[in-house]
């Protein structure tokens, strides 16, 4: 889900510049983490997609693993990112754990191959995440934005907060910022 503003014209006012700006910067600097990881990790490409039990040899790995819930890979790290699901490095790191803890999983030997690469995903993973994220703390601050506990971005020159979550519940609500005195929902 892309962080999209709730009123027409963000991004073309001074206020407004300030939380586009920041979620394009968070966007942009957790694919550039995400490159790097790959690069550290995945030299041989065990992570980089989903596994595919004919081509990979694994004909038993959905079995093992649960498509849905368990399984996942650098590729549609990337793939969520793009599309917003992925927003913040925490969410990255989360990620990153779930393909270690899928390779675990179904490779249960200790001394098997992709399970020794599969155990140096985060290790090497977070020297980056712990980049990423102070560059994005310095951004988000430089513009004026802040970003609360639900995952929004709320540009301090501005009344406007635009998340997910917060527009969802603004609709469930009936709210608006209008209506609302145009206060910020969901900023803390």
């Amino acid at each position: 889900r892309i962080i999209k503003p709730n009123r027409p014209g963000i991004g073309e006012t001074k206020e407004g510049r300030g939380s586009d700006y920041a979620r394009i910067f968070i966007r942009q600097t957790l694919l550039e983490t995400l490159r790097k990881v790959g690069t550290a990790v995945d030299p041989y490409g065990f992570f980089s997609s989903p596994v595919d039990p004919v081509a990979d040899d694994c004909p038993d790995y959905y079995d093992v693993v649960d498509r849905e819930t368990e399984a996942m890979d650098l590729g549609s790290i990337e793939s969520m990112i793009k599309d917003g699901t992925i927003s913040t490095v925490d969410e990255m790191r989360t990620m990153l754990m779930r393909i270690v803890y899928s390779c675990r999983k179904y490779n249960r030997d200790e001394d098997d191959e992709v399970r020794q690469e599969g155990e140096k995903i985060l290790p090497l993973s977070e020297p980056f995440l712990d980049r990423a994220r102070r560059a994005i703390e310095q951004q988000m601050k430089k513009s004026g934005c802040v970003e609360t506990d639900e995952g929004a971005v709320h540009d301090t020159h501005s009344s406007s907060v635009s998340s997910p979550r917060a527009e969802k519940r603004q609709r469930i609500e009936g709210g608006t910022n209008k209506q609302q005195g145009k206060q910020g929902r969901g900023a803390r």
